[in-house]
């Protein structure tokens, strides 16, 4: 259909054509802008942000969109609508750390209506804090594929730069350590010992084992039980590398809050 736009990704190994995509209506422009490279949601794969400067969405003719593809998967991530008509949001895009929480940003602007949008990739309901202690891989970094929402059996908890091969495990508290504690060479956010008269728990959960990329991807259900709603917890994840691999045996990512929506 005219107008509808189209990308594609081209293997840098061997320039075959990995993925081709159009836009899902005529006159949607896919393809205006383009950012690819950032890991958008935590599991160590680069992934790609397409502007559609053309979509009609819920405001209007021309709100346009920015949409984010999974370098993993080749799945949508999600798609963010411009507020307005004639917005046009997506005829060009940008990356960066906008808000300074430590994950890739992107920035929208439509250019007829001189109009911007800056999206964060940071579900609702998660929240990354402090700092982790990197890896011979790069900082352990934890995130997830979507909104911790009460019922979502699909939710999955990503961690990349971990020990390729090995076992990553989680650890989840109810009291944080906001500034951290070396414990083992390694910062914990998890406080172990919260004081009087909270009544603490930590529990572990092993995550899998990383990939060739040192990537986690694992299914977390969340219960369908309303109880979940409104107590923030706290995860980390935790990736042991091997003896004389580099200076480093634990690693440890930056804390996340997570509160159930």
């Amino acid at each position: 259909m005219s107008g509808m736009g189209r990308f594609q990704i081209i293997n840098g190994f061997d320039n075959s054509v990995t993925l081709v995509l159009f836009g899902d209506n005529a006159g949607d422009n896919m393809g205006a802008g383009l950012v690819g490279g950032n890991d958008l949601d935590g599991d160590g794969y680069g992934d790609v942000a397409v502007g559609m400067p053309g979509w009609n969405g819920l405001g209007g003719n021309n709100t346009g969109a920015i949409r984010a593809y999974s370098g993993r998967t080749l799945q949508p991530i999600f798609t963010i609508e411009g507020d307005a008509a004639l917005d046009s949001i997506g005829s060009d895009l940008g990356a960066g750390d906008i808000d300074g929480d430590g994950v890739t940003d992107i920035f929208g602007v439509g250019i007829a209506s001189a109009s911007g949008k800056a999206v964060s990739f940071v579900p609702e309901g998660l929240e990354p804090f402090g700092e982790g202690t990197p890896g011979c891989s790069g900082t352990l970094d934890m995130l997830a594929n979507g909104s911790p929402t009460l019922g979502n059996a699909g939710f999955e908890l990503h961690v990349s730069n971990a020990a390729p091969g090995i076992p990553v495990l989680l650890i989840i508290g109810d009291s944080e350590d906001t500034a951290g504690t070396i414990f083992f060479g390694a910062r914990f956010h998890i406080d172990f010992a919260p004081m009087a008269p909270a009544v603490g728990f930590v529990h572990s959960a092993g995550l899998g084992v990383a990939d060739s990329c040192g990537s986690i991807h694992a299914p977390f259900p969340i219960p369908n039980n309303m109880a979940l709603v409104g107590p923030t917890h706290v995860f980390q994840a935790l990736s042991l590398f091997p003896v004389g691999q580099c200076g480093t045996r634990l690693a440890s990512s930056r804390g996340m809050r997570v509160t159930v929506q």
